[in-house]
This record gives C-alpha cells, sequence and structure tokens, in this order.
C-alpha cells in the first residue's frame, strides 16, 4: 500500500480497507466513479467514453441536480496501473484549469467595458470558480488603475467607487431571476456576497483619498 501511496500521495487520505478495495478494482475503471471523492474535492464522477471506457473525457462535480461539468482540454486514458492514470488525470485537470483561468481573464476586458450586457454572458460561460475569478480580476484591474490616477484625476477613486456599486447592483438584478437550479443560485449569490465587500472597500479607499489619507498605489508599502 505504501508503494501506491508514494506513487499517488492522494491515496493517504483513504483508508487503508477503502484502498484495497480501490486496488483490487483498478482493471475497471468505470468502478472508481464511487471513489473519486475520496480523493478529490468535490468531484462527484468521471464521465467515460460510451464505446471506450478507458477514455474519460469530462469532470462532474458534486451538487446534484445542474451540478458543474467540466471537459478536459484532451482525453484521458485510463490504462495501466491506477495510480498512474489517476496521475493522468490530476496533471489533466490541472491543465484543463489553466486554459479556462486564461479564457476567463481575457473575457474580462471586453465584459468591463459594459458590465450591463457584457457581464452576464461570461459569468453564465464559466463555473463558480471562475465567474468569482473574473469578478475579482475586474475589480483588482480597475481599483488599482484608480489608486494609480490618484495624483493626476481627482475622480478617479469616486469613479472606480461608483463602477464597483454598479457592478454589484446589476448581479443583484439577476438574483431577482430565475436562475434555474440551485448550484446556479448558489453560483450568483456567492458573487454579489463576495462583491459587496469589493463595493465596501472601493467605498472606504474613496473616503481615505477625499480626506488626503491616501495619494496612490505606494500608500500600502
Amino acid at each position: 500500500l505504501e508503494q501506491k501511496q508514494k506513487a499517488f500521495p492522494r491515496f493517504y487520505f483513504v483508508s487503508n480497507a477503502k484502498l484495497l478495495t480501490i486496488l483490487s478494482q483498478g482493471s475497471d475503471p468505470l468502478a472508481m466513479n464511487a471513489y473519486y471523492e475520496n480523493v478529490f474535492d468535490a468531484i462527484q464522477y468521471v464521465e467515460h467514453d460510451k464505446k471506450d471506457k478507458t477514455i474519460i473525457h469530462k469532470i462532474h462535480g458534486d451538487g446534484g441536480d445542474g451540478h458543474e461539468v467540466i471537459p478536459f482540454i484532451k482525453p484521458v486514458k485510463a490504462v495501466g496501473n491506477i495510480e498512474d492514470w489517476l496521475t493522468t488525470i490530476l496533471n489533466t485537470m490541472r491543465l484543463t484549469l489553466k486554459y479556462h483561468a486564461r479564457s476567463c481573464a481575457a473575457g474580462v476586458f471586453e465584459a468591463r467595458s459594459d458590465p450591463s450586457n457584457k457581464l452576464r454572458p461570461l459569468v453564465d460561460s464559466n463555473i463558480a470558480q471562475f465567474a468569482l475569478l473574473a469578478i475579482q480580476i475586474m475589480w483588482t484591474y480597475e481599483t488599482q488603475t484608480a489608486l494609480e490616477q490618484c495624483k493626476t484625476n481627482a475622480n478617479a477613486m469616486y469613479s472606480n467607487a461608483l463602477k464597483q456599486k454598479n457592478v454589484l447592483e446589476e448581479m443583484q438584478k439577476w438574483c431577482l431571476q430565475n436562475l434555474g437550479t440551485k448550484v446556479n443560485r448558489r453560483k450568483i449569490e456567492t458573487l454579489v456576497t463576495v462583491h459587496v465587500h469589493q463595493r465596501d472597500i472601493a467605498d472606504e479607499l474613496y473616503r481615505l483619498v477625499k480626506i488626503n489619507k491616501i495619494q496612490d498605489e505606494n500608500d500600502f508599502d
């Protein structure tokens, strides 16, 4: 068992009894679907090719109806020792998430130009993790830019505080709509909750600039 755990360290989080069961069924990739939640966080199961069960195409998150589904950027071949192809799954997950993170970040600058019309498509096209990342990137970029402009633009922080207020109001409107599944509603409500804090920070920064407690981005060193 120790050899298998060294090869795939996430096996250390599985009891010996359960690990023995997993290893005994290692020749059947479909059998692992009952145990993914023991070695990966928030993953319910993976989706295999209908014709070839050794090919894995997608990750399915937990949460029931409307749960998040993430297609791998390339299929994973579940052949050989189970610890080896689980490692391949882990590495492919990382590559897939990096790809989606880059794609999400690229969409931020289009969304920030017109949040009323372009922010919702960006949020809807990404899972919760990256929708939140998009909002965080947008807030960070706009707040940093405003701080850098404080000395030359007296209204920079006021404009930023107003932007964050408008983004929050836009997302609050979504909560009044039919968002479909509980998973999607939780995603939108999380974005709103986090951005309430972001708006409050933007308001506080504006207040500090107004009373000359902050003059530029270097005042935080």
